[in-house]
This record gives C-alpha cells, sequence and structure tokens, in this order.
C-alpha cells in the first residue's frame, strides 16, 4: 500500500479533487477523530486515479501545504493554484465558502447572508479545481 501511494505521478491532471473527512483513529491508549485527506486525480481521457491519501491530527491551512508538498515531491508538475502558495484556486467547498463570505460581511447583514448562501449551495464537496 505504501508503495502504491508514494509512486510516481503523472504530469498533469486537468482536474484535482481534494477532500478531508474525519474518523476515529485509535493511537496508543486513546481515540481521536483525526483529518485524513483524499486525492484523486481526473486525466484527460476522464478516467480517475486516488493519488494519495494523507492523515493529519487536525485539518489546518499547515496541513493543506503538507499535502500540496507531497503531491509536487511525486514529480506531478502542473501549477497547483491554492491558498497563499496557490492564490488562484477556486474553492468549492461550500462550508469553507460560507465562512469566509460570512467574514466579510457587515454584522447586520449576517443572518441574511447564511440565509441566501444556504439556498443556492450544494453539499459540502471539498474539491478544489485546478
Amino acid at each position: 500500500m505504501q508503495a502504491r501511494l508514494t509512486r510516481p505521478l503523472e504530469s498533469y491532471y486537468p482536474i484535482i479533487l481534494i477532500d478531508a473527512t474525519f474518523i476515529y483513529t485509535r493511537k496508543a491508549d486513546h481515540v481521536n477523530k483525526e483529518a485524513y485527506y483524499t486525492i484523486l486525480g481526473v486525466r484527460k481521457e476522464r478516467s480517475r486515479q486516488v493519488l494519495g491519501t494523507v492523515n493529519s491530527p487536525t485539518e489546518s491551512a499547515k496541513a493543506w501545504e503538507d499535502v500540496f508538498d507531497e503531491l509536487k515531491s511525486r514529480v506531478l508538475q502542473q501549477r497547483m493554484p491554492y491558498g497563499k502558495k496557490f492564490p488562484s484556486s477556486q474553492q468549492l467547498c461550500s462550508i469553507h465558502l460560507q465562512r469566509n463570505v460570512q467574514k466579510r460581511v457587515k454584522p447586520k447583514d449576517k443572518v441574511q447572508v447564511a440565509e441566501g448562501l444556504k439556498m443556492c449551495s450544494g453539499p459540502a464537496t471539498g474539491m478544489i479545481a485546478v
């Protein structure tokens, strides 16, 4: 399994989908929910390939950067726009989009904006289009 997850990647995928989910994980004598990132690449001919899975105790900006660094270290040549390192990305996760919009709204308008966002957003997908 480790060999498969560390194998070299193709140099380009038109679409890369990334999502983190929290799963109860046993470590030594305790159980905690930890973030597991799944990275899926869509090839030019539209077939899909699991590019990797990464475990992190929490979901954070640093953990996301580590996910991208791990992909780049496996010979992925394309520009991957995300966050501070990759400023031109598209964030399609509706939950994070709602949170980011709410940060920029006047306090008196937050309830109305939240209702509007809930009506027009679908389920959270965690997708990033590249």
